[in-house]
């Protein structure tokens, strides 16, 4: 009993000094041993990461780095966010050990690169330059070398590892996020590539002000995200009438939402985003999906690629998994965000 008592109050203690338990400590107490739940830094954000709204609906929560965390819905803007921003210790070391591995990228990444350089190839002018933003060890950046040897291209990324990766491939690299670049970079680019990067960003608002001074007069922005939130939302009504509140109070992940992301962009948000810095030219496509199921499930995943590409075709809707969104800048030099 006495030592029951003790593992109780480890665990109260421990859900006490993290984010997000106040409410429910006595229904997760009994999970602080069996799910790891450690002491962790966090810090609560109390407004939305762009427009700075106070205004808010809950969508869900999930459990990230022993730390409970709730999806917001911002009432102003529309732009879903983490309400919690996790010790920046802790992520700095997430990214430096991980997306590191060639075969990810060369293999389970392969058709999207593949239709990156695809539609680069098209829109680049001759002896153009690129900015890869997040864009990791370089892989990208290499075969886009290939088909079009006459651009130049920059890789950015915020883990030293990988930018010492680039620099081996022999192109160059600087270490930073998107909204840090200014303090780094001086020249302009022809495209900046956001792929599957834009989500990470912490200041969100910032870094888009800093694309519109990276790109050119008619330079493009080349983003690429997830395309799920109605697939999460529906899931999270099902949840909520089949389960009970008591299990919905310590639900512990959001189906079909990846927990490392700080946002879920929908096309909508950044088409909105777009239009306001000044951007007209902006199309979507649908995106192939990243290949990390075999067998069956292989073979499924390929068939809603070609599904989503059947559907755009007829309708212009995109319904994939993810998504491309392409903008072309149509500001002169000076008119560019403050």
């Amino acid at each position: 009993m006495k030592e029951n008592s003790e593992n109780l109050d480890h665990a109260l203690q421990i859900l006490k000094g993290n984010l997000g338990f106040e409410d429910n400590m006595l229904e997760w107490a009994p999970l602080v041993t069996r799910l790891g739940i450690k002491s962790v830094h966090a810090a609560k954000i109390n407004d939305c990461p762009f427009c700075g709204s106070i205004k808010y609906i809950n969508l869900s929560q999930y459990l990230y780095y022993s730390t409970l965390s709730r999806l917001r819905i911002c009432s102003d803007c529309g732009l879903v966010y983490s309400d919690v921003k996790i010790d920046k210790a802790l992520t700095m070391s997430h990214f430096e050990t991980g997306y590191k591995d060639e075969g990810y990228f060369k293999n389970q990444r392969e058709d999207i690169f593949r239709q990156i350089v695809d539609l680069l190839c098209k829109e680049l002018p001759q002896s153009a330059n690129v900015l890869d933003c997040g864009g990791a060890t370089g892989v990208l950046a290499e075969m886009l070398m290939g088909r079009r040897p006459d651009i130049s291209i920059m890789v950015s990324d915020i883990s030293s590892e990988a930018c010492d990766k680039v620099r081996s491939r022999g192109i160059k690299a600087v270490q930073g996020s998107l909204s840090g670049l200014l303090d780094k970079v001086s020249e302009k680019f022809d495209a900046v590539l956001l792929i599957d990067v834009l989500y990470y960003e912490e200041e969100l608002k910032k870094a888009f002000s800093v694309l519109g001074k990276l790109l050119k007069t008619d330079g493009i922005i080349l983003y690429r995200g997830p395309n799920k939130y109605f697939l999460i939302k529906a899931a999270v009504i099902i949840r909520s009438i089949f389960t009970s509140r008591k299990q919905l109070s310590i639900s512990r992940r959001i189906p079909f939402f990846n927990p490392e992301h700080l946002y879920i962009l929908r096309p909508g948000f950044l088409l909105q985003c777009f239009r306001s810095m000044g951007f007209s030219n902006i199309s979507l496509l649908p995106s192939p999906s990243i290949k990390k199921y075999k067998g069956v499930w292989n073979f499924a995943a390929r068939l809603v690629d070609i599904v989503a590409v059947f559907i755009f075709r007829l309708t212009a809707s995109i319904v994939s998994p993810s998504y491309f969104l392409i903008a072309r800048n149509n500001m002169s030099d000076k008119d560019e965000l403050n």
